[in-house]
């Protein structure tokens, strides 16, 4: 028979591995699959011992999906390391998937160096233009969900470890 803290072990771990499946699935539903880079940087680590009672998981995501968020990192636009770092996401993305669409006429032409440097010089005019993109937030509100939800399944533990304890030393007198 396991300890309560062994049972929450098994629980933790299970936990971490839904909580960074979990938020992929949050990243897919928001939309914010641009490079994959983000998906690819999530994974839980957890160190934990029973014996002791201590458990910890860190949550790592190297790259917070900067593209979708650029209003938080880029409050003045433009810039030698924005237009390299934007050049570079355009060459992820594909060009050609540039050369289509609502600016197909205009860059159809365009080398491909052209593109990547029309593309990254027209979102940098956009964003001193306007407030910035549109923030698109993928963590918060299902990080709580998912930790409540782990609340709930330890306080279930807790009590039918209390229960089994209780019982336990009812029939065996001690």
């Amino acid at each position: 028979m396991r300890t309560l803290n062994e049972t929450i072990d098994v629980f933790f771990r299970q936990f971490a591995r839904e909580f960074v499946q979990n938020r992929a699935k949050d990243i897919r539903a928001r939309g914010l699959l641009n490079s994959e880079d983000l998906l690819r940087s999530l994974y839980a680590k957890v160190t934990s011992e029973p014996q002791a009672g201590r458990f910890l998981m860190l949550v790592f995501a190297k790259t917070y999906g900067r593209y979708q968020d650029m209003r938080r990192q880029y409050t003045k636009a433009g810039g030698e390391e924005m237009i390299r770092l934007l050049e570079e996401w355009v060459e992820k993305e594909g060009v050609q998937k540039f050369q289509k669409g609502k600016y197909a006429a205009r860059l159809s032409t365009l080398s491909p160096q052209q593109v990547k440097n029309a593309v990254a010089w027209g979102i940098a005019r956009k964003l001193t233009r306007s407030q910035g993109t549109r923030k698109r937030s993928w963590w918060n509100k299902g990080k709580t969900r998912d930790i409540e939800n782990f609340y709930d399944v330890l306080r279930r533990l807790a009590q039918e470890a209390v229960a089994a304890e209780l019982k336990h030393s009812i029939q065996h007198g001690s």
